[in-house]
């Protein structure tokens, strides 16, 4: 197990290192286009990104969660199953929400929804195959789909800016594009890794049984993200959504540590917890790591903000400082004190308990961007994020701690 993760790790150091460098070039090269450009296009790519997670209804988890377990055993029918219930319900609930995206482009237009909800299937299965491959430890296959998306990202970008215009209608085109690529090379990937698989139409009443409240949580975290991000840019318009968007280039660094370690982190713990073998070990190895490396990375690009947001980004993004400083903070906390905790919660079963702390997470957030967001506008949301994360780290801490005193956890 030890070996796997290690292994794991670093395929993600080195694979997913490479997709992020690729993905924030990519956000260097739409921020030229000028702060409402990236506005619009930020605006329009959340809202697609929190319309593919509600509708694949927490079924990627589900999938890493009993892959991982059957797997491990070598239940191959059982694992057939899992694999086949996912990819039926993902692929009705991605055409289904086709549908509806459409149906809102006519009465509450977002520019450039219109090209990404075409893709919306295919975005689906990338996150189905990619949590499959999550759960049976292939980290560094999944790792490569991911980087795999961010380079055809930027090439198909770069290529339609090139030869056709400077147009924003290109960035959309160029990601749809780019989506479509990454679900060809997953299904080879996949067909590869587990050759014996047959997809059918089936249903597995335990992968529904654990996964609806999973499916709620995303569909609470989903509506509140992007109907936060619809209000934002309503309320101050695409240029300060595009100051948000540059803070937000930056800070996502500080949560490229917790994003190689995610995925590995969830299926070793499930699969010792299914073999009776204590994950405190793991998950204190896990917490320190992240404490030792995060709170110097944050302190550094804090100290560095101004002049990484004026020589990468430009003169105009300037005010971007104040809202990096918040969502630096913000994202700290949240892979220090938030998601190791909650997919301890969610390996033990405990989706319903996670599906109320989403509920009070995003009421805070909610409350705080209407308070906030007409007077400080990106700061405001910043600070709204800050609020959320910290109401929700400080609950599953409680929850797990009370778990742990009544001997439910080893």
């Amino acid at each position: 197990m030890k070996k796997l993760f290690i292994r794991g790790a670093a395929a993600g150091v080195l694979t997913l290192g490479f997709s992020k460098i690729f993905s924030f070039l990519l956000k260097l090269i739409i921020a030229r286009f000028g702060s409402e450009s990236f506005g619009l296009y930020t605006t329009a790519t959340t809202t697609f990104t929190s319309a593919v997670t509600f509708l694949a209804f927490g079924f990627p988890m589900s999938v890493t969660r009993f892959v991982s377990l059957y797997n491990g055993s070598q239940q191959k029918e059982k694992l057939n199953n899992i694999l086949s219930s996912a990819l039926t319900m993902g692929m009705g609930t991605g055409i289904a929400g086709t549908i509806a995206l459409f149906a809102w482009q006519i009465h509450y237009p977002i520019p450039g929804l219109n090209t990404l909800a075409f893709v919306v299937v295919p975005a689906i299965l990338i996150l189905l195959i990619k949590h499959a491959l999550f759960g049976m430890l292939a980290s560094e296959k999944a790792y490569f789909i991911e980087n795999f998306e961010s380079v055809f990202r930027i090439a198909a970008i770069s290529i339609l800016l090139f030869l056709f215009s400077m147009q924003i209608k290109n960035l959309f085109i160029g990601y749809a594009c780019a989506i479509v690529l990454t679900a060809y090379a997953a299904i080879v990937i996949f067909f590869k890794t587990l050759p014996q698989y047959r997809p059918k139409l089936t249903w597995s009443a335990p992968l529904y049984s654990y996964t609806w409240p999973v499916g709620i949580s995303e569909l609470i975290t989903s509506l509140t993200t992007a109907g936060t991000m619809i209000y934002f840019t309503a309320i101050s318009g695409p240029q300060n959504v595009g100051l948000y968007a540059a803070a937000l280039s930056l800070a996502s660094l500080i949560h490229l540590i917790p994003q190689v370690i995610m995925p590995i982190f969830f299926p070793a713990i499930t699969t010792a917890y299914g073999r009776g073998e204590s994950i405190w070990h793991l998950y204190r190895r896990i917490v320190i790591l992240l404490v030792a490396t995060l709170i110097p990375l944050t302190a550094l690009l804090n100290i560095l903000g101004t002049i990484l947001i004026n020589s990468l980004f430009g003169s105009d993004y300037t005010d971007s400082v104040h809202i990096f400083t918040l969502l630096s903070i913000a994202y700290t906390l949240y892979a220090m004190f938030v998601w190791p905790n909650r997919q301890i919660l969610d390996m033990m079963g405990k989706t319903k308990t996670n599906m109320v702390i989403s509920l009070i997470r995003s009421c805070i957030i909610i409350a705080c961007c209407a308070v906030l967001v007409p007077q400080w506008a990106g700061r405001g949301y910043g600070g709204a994020l800050l609020a959320g994360w910290f109401a929700e780290g400080g609950t599953t801490i409680t929850v797990l701690y009370i778990l742990k005193r009544r001997n439910s956890l080893r």
